[in-house]
């Protein structure tokens, strides 16, 4: 089996500007990383894949093999491909190296590629995307999206195929609420206006400096020995490029710890303190951008416009609150037909799951749905059982009122019956059985029951702790609940 390391770097770097070539002890990051992977006794060849020419000459310098690719390119892995398709050499298994891990184990590269040895299929699975390599050439081709930045290594696939499409709702996942978006902009010039910013802003006799400390060497006689003196050093900054990667540095660490300090993220910050110059002062930042970043970044106005962000950080994190009442909806939802898992499930024997093989978390899976599962499996009117997810729109969700507020209600089970009725449950014992009778998701249920004739359900309870005992519906509004009491609650029957 031949196996391929690639390393996908790039310069610009908005945090860490030039990162691949910062040096340390005088050898560039980039080297560092390509040095330790090479150290590594399981890859047949380990290759640079860089966006310019400066890296590809270091890395020439060096001897390190590197393919200068494309400069467009949105990710690591659309940078691999370019080079994984530039290839005479056909490869069975690539590894995807990062280039700012210069202490990277090599051990740890061999433990992953003998664990993809023995478990080899042309099905691999990266932190984000899917990929597959076909058998007669080596192309990528991205399949999916997983959504959740884990690695996936188990999937089940539907053996059915339902003939419904029904309404499900969900709530979008809000990225805003750890990554700035427009909002941002007019939650900093309010924040600005009630921090009385215009009026803390001095805009003449702005200097931004960079210290740093030089070093004079001074040889003693004994050329085996040799003092240092240390002394700090502070110049202007006068160059646009260094007081921009000063000015971006800045909106970065002013965004931790609630929001990544990404490029989008960090252009926001910025356009807001442009937008916040040009409202009050009438300063363009195209015309003046080198001015604006002084005047934020000097020693008289830095703490005011570090605080006007932190105030403007909770008024966006107020709106994002806003948007997750909003409910989105599907009115084509159908099971998934391929669901992907980490590594932290079990597979279970079962003999009607519409998803096979059936994976279940032992810490997600309670014991009443555990022994609902066994129930259903035994019943001769169950075509097939579907144990549904919770909090993504590829999930199933009913909207219930909690309080004044919509939610999204995934129950856990979706069956069809043999007579081809559809059939919605969620499991409930103890404490859960009230809650869900209190906050409104009984309710919510039963209003989606009506809306089609051939739909049947509600939330179901054994009247036995062990799951041995009668399975019992509620199908009445939540005030006729009682506590502690199943006289209410209908026996199961399909």
């Amino acid at each position: 089996m031949k196996v391929l390391g690639l390393i996908p770097t790039r310069l610009g770097s908005t945090r860490l500007p030039a990162k691949p070539l910062l040096e340390i002890s005088g050898i560039p990051l980039i080297i560092h990383t390509y040095k330790r992977a090479m150290l590594s006794k399981k890859f047949d060849d380990v290759i640079i894949c860089c966006d310019d020419k400066k890296i590809s000459n270091v890395a020439k310098k060096f001897k390190a093999k590197c393919v200068l690719t494309s400069k467009h390119h949105n990710n690591g892995t659309e940078r691999i491909t370019e080079v994984l398709l530039k290839q005479k050499k056909t490869y069975d298994l690539i590894v995807d190296i990062q280039g700012d891990e210069p202490l990277i184990s090599p051990h740890h590269i061999d433990k992953v590629i003998d664990y993809h040895k023995k478990n080899f299929s042309t099905d691999i699975i990266l932190p984000t995307l899917k990929i597959k390599l076909a058998d007669n050439q080596n192309l990528i081709k991205v399949e999916e999206d997983i959504s959740k930045g884990y690695v996936s290594i188990k999937q089940s696939n539907r053996k059915h195929n339902p003939k419904f499409s029904m309404h499900s709702v969900y709530t979008k996942r809000q990225r805003e609420k750890t990554r700035l978006d427009k909002d941002y902009v007019l939650s900093f010039l309010k924040a600005a206006d009630t921090y009385s910013l215009k009026t803390k802003v001095k805009l003449k006799g702005n200097k931004v400096t960079r210290s740093f400390l030089s070093e004079n060497i001074v040889e003693s006689l004994d050329r085996f020995s040799f003092e240092r003196d240390i002394n700090e050093t502070s110049v202007d900054i006068e160059n646009i490029e260094e007081m921009e990667s000063y000015f971006n540095n800045f909106s970065a660490n002013s965004l931790a710890p609630e929001f990544y300090p990404e490029d989008r993220s960090i252009k926001q910050v910025n356009k807001a303190i442009y937008q916040f110059f040009w409202n009050e002062f009438q300063i363009n930042f195209e015309q003046h951008q080198f001015q604006i970043m002084e005047i934020v970044l000097s020693k008289k106005n830095i703490k005011h416009f570090r605080n006007a962000i932190e105030d403007a950080k909770a008024l966006y994190q107020e709106i994002q609150e806003e948007k997750d009442n909003i409910l989105e909806v599907l009115t084509d939802w159908n099971i998934p037909k391929k669901i992907d898992y980490q590594n932290d499930v079990t597979e279970q024997s079962v003999k009607k799951s519409i998803m096979m093989p059936f994976f279940y978390n032992k810490v997600k899976l309670s014991n009443p749905e555990s022994y609902f599962i066994s129930y259903l499996d035994e019943s001769k009117d169950v075509l097939w059982w579907y144990k549904n997810g919770e909090k993504e729109s590829k999930y199933f969700a009913v909207p219930y009122k909690d309080e004044s507020i919509t939610k999204p209600f995934f129950v856990d089970f979706i069956i069809m019956l043999k007579n081809k009725r559809i059939g919605f449950f969620d499991t409930k014992s103890g404490t859960y059985l009230n809650e869900a009778m209190t906050d409104g998701k009984n309710d919510g249920l039963l209003d989606f029951l009506k809306s089609d004739s051939n739909y049947f359900g509600g939330i179901v309870t054994n009247t036995k702790d062990d799951g041995s005992g009668v399975w019992k519906v509620f199908k009445k509004p939540s005030q006729k609940f009682i506590r502690g009491d199943l006289k209410n609650w209908e026996n199961l029957n399909f």
